[in-house]
């Protein structure tokens, strides 16, 4: 079984180490509404959260700008790279930019198939041997 599964084992969080930013940035950057520079619905655009788990934080909306218009309003954040930018404004908001759930998922469905099966089979075999022997108890000495 370990050689089946090995593969999605090592994807797990638990045992790859956990890098906090693995996702590709978003392409557009989030900032909160209270910081926002230019004007709205030209510079940028306020709305909910990209990804689900974020709408339910405070805040669950923020002033999305696309990259170019970012930078021209943020000369400060000039030698950052998207990412590292990305990352930072993630942060500043409280959000998370990848689910932050089950660092086990893999492994304990690897467990699963691994030994459930064979109890399955133990206890087929155990109910088969105690019919065969004709449901007696064992004997006492």
């Amino acid at each position: 079984m370990t050689t089946i599964w090995w593969s999605d084992i090592q994807r797990d969080r638990w045992i790859a180490g956990d890098p906090w930013w693995e996702a590709d940035a978003l392409a557009d950057l989030p900032v909160r509404c209270e910081e926002a520079r230019g004007a709205v619905n030209v510079d940028y655009r306020i709305e909910d959260a990209a990804e689900p788990w974020n709408r339910y934080r405070t805040p669950s909306q923020a002033c999305w700008y696309d990259e170019a218009k970012f930078r021209a309003l943020w000369p400060e954040y000039t030698d950052l790279k998207h990412e590292d930018l990305s990352r930072k404004l993630y942060q500043s908001l409280g959000w998370s930019p990848e689910f932050d759930g089950d660092r086990f998922e893999r492994t304990k469905m690897a467990a699963l198939f691994a030994l459930v099966p064979p109890l399955f089979l133990l206890v087929i075999g155990a109910a088969l041997a105690w019919a065969f022997s004709g449901f007696r108890r064992p004997k006492e000495s």
